[in-house]
Order: C-alpha cells, then structure tokens, then sequence
C-alpha cells in the first residue's frame, strides 16, 4: 500500500512575452489586457512586479483554438 499521493502535471507557464507571441499580440496590448480583466487569465508567481506574471499554455492554445475558423463552415451571421 503507497501512502504517496500522485499530484496532477502541471502545465507549462509561458511569460508575457512567449504568450503574446503566440497570441500574434505585443506584450503591450497583453498587458493591456490583464489590467482590464480581459482574457486569457494569467498567474502571478510573486507580489507586485509584472516580471513574475505567467500565462499557462494549454488556456493560451485553447485561446487559439476557439478563435480558430473553418472555412468549409459558413459564418454566423
């Protein structure tokens, strides 16, 4: 018997800039963003400084991929 509990993996963290890049976005406008309590949602890994802000990159793919079009699909009109 393991008295040694798994733990979940944890997801990659991107920094701003890694994120903004892959949002195709200026770390500016990312910034912009998170103070306006826009999405994508991000984790702060420290008081204060914007330096130890980390956006996880399955919510950054995820974020692509809900924006992402088919073009055999019609648009909604």
């Amino acid at each position: 018997m393991s008295y040694i509990r798994e733990k979940p993996p944890l997801t990659p963290l991107l920094r701003s800039k890694e994120a903004a890049a892959r949002l195709g976005i200026s770390t500016a406008a990312l910034a912009k963003r998170r103070k306006r309590g826009r999405p994508p949602p991000y984790v702060r890994l420290g008081p204060g400084r914007s330096d130890h802000v980390r956006y996880e990159a399955e919510v950054i793919e995820a974020l692509i991929a809900a924006g992402r079009c088919d073009p055999t699909k019609p648009e909604p009109k």
